[in-house]
């Protein structure tokens, strides 16, 4: 009789983590559409909301991609990304906010205004989980394929997909009412 394994904690744990990764994200998009309602008009904030819980999904996309389970470790990593995506897509927005004039005039504010901070920030990160790459531990590699991901899916849904949906879905307010 085995009393212990290796796996112990992720066998006991299983049938609970996925429940928990999507409860953790589905609170950190409510969380991030409340705290963005601070800043920005509630259509805006659902929208950036919106592409959270897509950049999450998304995630689960990769995570099986890499054929990885969710597990402990996944979880946390998914569970992050509210922050990684929460930083690209509120940097936008609130550029986006801020600019007076129609859609296309806020979508080129937004882009070249936030172009930089947004990509010099996922170089660094990125940078900075490519020496987790060569640990020696499963665990510490898989959290660098999850953060990883959050990043490249992150800027990408940020940078180029956010602004886009911005300019077909919000409100222009130079447009005859």
């Amino acid at each position: 009789v085995t009393l212990s394994s290796s796996n112990f904690a992720f066998d006991e744990c299983s049938p609970f983590v996925v429940r928990d990764t999507v409860l953790n994200v589905l609170i950190g998009a409510i969380c991030v559409f409340i705290s963005l309602l601070c800043f920005i008009e509630p259509p805006l904030a659902m929208i950036v909301a919106f592409f959270i819980l897509i950049l999450d999904v998304l995630l689960f996309g990769w995570v099986r991609a890499f054929n990885l389970t969710i597990s402990p470790i996944t979880s946390v990593s998914i569970s992050m990304a509210v922050g990684f995506a929460i930083d690209y897509s509120s940097d936008i927005s609130c550029a986006w906010a801020s600019c007076a004039g129609g859609n296309r005039e806020k979508l080129l504010f937004s882009v070249s205004s936030m172009g930089i901070p947004i990509m010099s920030g996922a170089v660094a990160t990125m940078l900075g989980v490519l020496m987790l790459f060569f640990a020696s531990t499963f665990m510490i590699r898989v959290f660098a394929l999850v953060v990883g991901g959050i990043v490249l899916i992150g800027v990408y849904i940020g940078y180029f997909i956010l602004p886009i949906a911005l300019y077909y879905m919000a409100h222009d307010h130079t447009t005859a009412e």
